[in-house]
Parts: C-alpha cells; sequence; structure tokens
C-alpha cells in the first residue's frame, strides 16, 4: 500500500514539474510592461488580461482656435474676401425703425468688418462666405438708415438714430433690445469677440455673456 501511495505522490510531484516546466518554456521570462510576452514555440506576442484591468480610453486634446481679439495678427478688412451674394426681403418695413420705407435693403447686423475685427479675420474662405450670407444675421433695412448705419458697432448705431445728424428714427426701447438680442446671438454662435462692444447696452436689456 506503501509503495502505491509513494508511486502516486512522485507521479503528481512529476506532474507539477512539468506544469510549472511547461509553463516557463512558453512565457519565457516576467511579462512586459503591458501584460504581453513573446511565445518562444511559436514566435508570436501574447497577451494576458486580468479581470480587473480596464480598456484605456482615449481622451482627445481640446480643440483650440486661434485668439479671437481685436487685430493682432490679422490682414486688413476686405470685403470682397466675404464672397456676400444679396439677401432680398418681400417687406417694406425697416427691422430697426418699424417704419415703412420706399427702399429696402438686407443689412448685416454684425456687420462683416465687425466680424473681421472681433475673430473672423482668421477664417478661411468657406467660414467668411457662410457667415457673410447666413440668415440669422440679416434683417431688412430702411436703405437710407443701412448707409447712415454702415459698419457701426451697437452702441454707435443707437447714438446715431438719435443724435439729430444724418438719418434719425425712433429706436423705441423693445426694438433696441431685439436688435442688441440678435446682434449677441450672432456672435455667440460665430464665437467672435466682444471686446470691442460696450456691454452695458446688453446688459439694460438684460442679455448676460
Amino acid at each position: 500500500m506503501f509503495n502505491n501511495y509513494g508511486l502516486a505522490m512522485k507521479g503528481a510531484v512529476l506532474l507539477v514539474i512539468l506544469s510549472i516546466s511547461g509553463l516557463s518554456y512558453g512565457h519565457g521570462g516576467g511579462l512586459a510592461a503591458d501584460g504581453c510576452h513573446n511565445e518562444k514555440s511559436t514566435g508570436t506576442r501574447h497577451c494576458h488580461k486580468s479581470k480587473s484591468s480596464s480598456t484605456p480610453t482615449y481622451s482627445p486634446a481640446p480643440v483650440t482656435k486661434p485668439s479671437s481679439s481685436s487685430g493682432g495678427g490679422c490682414g486688413s478688412y476686405d470685403r470682397e474676401e466675404w464672397g456676400y451674394k444679396g439677401f432680398k426681403f418681400s417687406t417694406d418695413i425697416g427691422f430697426y425703425s418699424g417704419q415703412s420705407c420706399s427702399s429696402i435693403d438686407s443689412d448685416h447686423l454684425v456687420s462683416l468688418k465687425d466680424a473681421h475685427e472681433s475673430g473672423g479675420c482668421y477664417w478661411g474662405g468657406s467660414q467668411k462666405v457662410q457667415f457673410a450670407n447666413d440668415v440669422d444675421n440679416l434683417v431688412p433695412s430702411c436703405a437710407r438708415i443701412n448707409r447712415s448705419k454702415g459698419a457701426s458697432l451697437p452702441h454707435r448705431f443707437i447714438r446715431l438714430a438719435g443724435d439729430g445728424k444724418g438719418v434719425d428714427f425712433q429706436f423705441t426701447g423693445s426694438r433696441k433690445c431685439a436688435y442688441l438680442s440678435r446682434y449677441a446671438a450672432v456672435k455667440k454662435k460665430y464665437q467672435l469677440s466682444f471686446r470691442a462692444n460696450n456691454l452695458f447696452a446688453f446688459s439694460s436689456c438684460g442679455i448676460s455673456f
């Protein structure tokens, strides 16, 4: 009985030794930092993953854009670069005045020059064309008021409306706030700078940034 027991023990020990030997031969050393090792028998690379390991996730770096401060690195403004194609409104009521007028222009709430100076100068040609022809940035304006406004920023345009010079009209509180609200929405949409704007005019209409 002892002999049988001894033979069984020797067999068990032999199996353990063979198992250890096989593992050592297959792994050919410890695992690398990535949990992998070279298989000597096949010449291939073999990897082990523990149950606790997780697949690393990739988080792309946030997309950054050039500074949108006025000037700085921009060339001079050239309206031709913006490719404005024109737009016709089927109304004779001006957005700013609320009055009927004999001639209607399509006016940019945020002028192309304003956009250029507040960050648009860094855009490529296609984005400039998109901005110039975006109907969100166009309103019907009495032609004489549009010509008087030019590329003025809001605080100056509002002052021009009642300064007794050029073309005057009644810029009511509700119309002024509607104008400032849409102007601000366009600038936010295109991530343009408000650095040159007088923000007090916006805050008086409850518009925050």
